[in-house]
């Protein structure tokens, strides 16, 4: 059995999941099915993979566990190694069907050559006027032993190009763009998505992307029609400065914007008063954001590590988390402190 347990360190969101492991009682013939919405060659043997890819071999795929296509990006990949102990040729099969098993597209049989040890079959395949809905897609590899992998993706409707449709066409801030710095100004928009915004994002074209981010903006335009946009302005300078003040170094090299202390000020500004004690006796350095237009807030992050890298572990605003220990990790003066300010 292993336990896993994974915290956004964007939002605080923690998610668990369990799953059992069963051992195989002999080799498999075929790997996992691995579904992309990408897939291209690996120019080089060290090229560095690109966000939301993987490597395999040699190639480079735009790796989702459950991807979404949409009529504008209607192909999707599969990669599945076959375990063969000698050489043969099998016949690859790849069919569409519903979550219930109804058979809705299926390919022709095609014959692929796989070396002893194993090798690959790989492919996009064209999904266009495929109706919107949930599917599964089933390789089936037949030779020596027969291999049926399956992976489940779904398809969204017309609805969903035109929800990203460019409202704003005059505004070409993210025209020359190119699509790792659409990915870059759209990674901090997590904290101002609404749920039907998430999930849809990741799987569009280049020229997807930067309609879905001029819509994004649009509806947060306050003087529609004007040449600016001082909702998204604002916002960006906000990731600046964030990234100036709060960037943290070490291994992971930790942008501001993906702090705690970055997700408060990018969300509510820079606080009314600060009480900063980066020499605290026994107590690890901690700082205190005081709040207190419109609302009397307070926020205490800790250097739990001693290298600068300050996390929240209180707060009074009941949308952030807060850790049961915090008043153990800090120490009783501290704490009174805290109270005082």
């Amino acid at each position: 059995m292993i336990d896993v347990t994974v915290t956004d360190s964007a939002t605080g969101r923690v998610t668990r999941q369990r799953s059992d492991v069963s051992a195989y009682a002999a080799a498999p013939a075929g790997s996992d099915l691995l579904l992309a919405t990408g897939m291209r060659p690996a120019e080089t043997a060290d090229a560095a993979p690109a966000a939301g890819e993987i490597r395999k071999g040699a190639v480079l795929l735009q790796a989702s566990g459950r991807p979404v296509l949409t009529p504008q990006q209607a192909r999707l990949g599969y990669y599945l190694e076959l375990y063969a102990p000698r050489a043969e040729t099998v016949t690859v099969v790849v069919r569409v069907a519903t979550p219930q098993g109804r058979q809705v597209i299926a390919t022709p049989g095609e014959r692929v050559p796989i070396a002893a040890g194993g090798g690959v079959t790989r492919a996009m395949v064209d999904l266009a006027g495929l109706p919107p809905g949930d599917y599964r897609l089933d390789v089936i590899a037949v030779g020596a032993d027969s291999v049926v992998r399956s992976g489940l993706f779904r398809m969204a409707g017309f609805e969903t190009e035109a929800a990203i449709a460019d409202a704003t066409p005059a505004d070409d801030f993210f025209a020359g763009q190119n699509e790792g710095r659409l990915d870059t100004l759209y990674l901090p928009l997590v904290y101002l998505m609404t749920a039907d915004e998430q999930g849809s994002y990741p799987s569009l074209t280049l020229d997807g992307k930067r309609r879905w981010l001029r819509q994004f903006w649009a509806k947060r335009d306050a003087t529609a029609g004007t040449p600016r946009n001082e909702a998204r302005e604002d916002f960006y300078a906000r990731i600046a400065e964030t990234n100036r003040r709060f960037r943290e170094s070490g291994s992971a090299q930790i942008p501001g914007w993906r702090t705690d202390r970055g997700r408060i000020f990018i969300k509510y500004g820079p606080p009314d008063e600060v009480l900063d004690r980066p020499q605290a006796g026994n107590t690890r350095p901690y700082v205190v954001w005081k709040f207190t237009r419109g609302r009397a807030l307070k926020y205490v992050f800790l250097d739990a590590t001693g290298f600068g890298n300050y996390v929240l572990i209180w707060t009074s605003d009941r949308r952030e988390p807060s850790r049961p220990n915090w008043e153990e990790m800090l120490g009783p003066e501290a704490v009174i402190e805290i109270e005082r300010f």
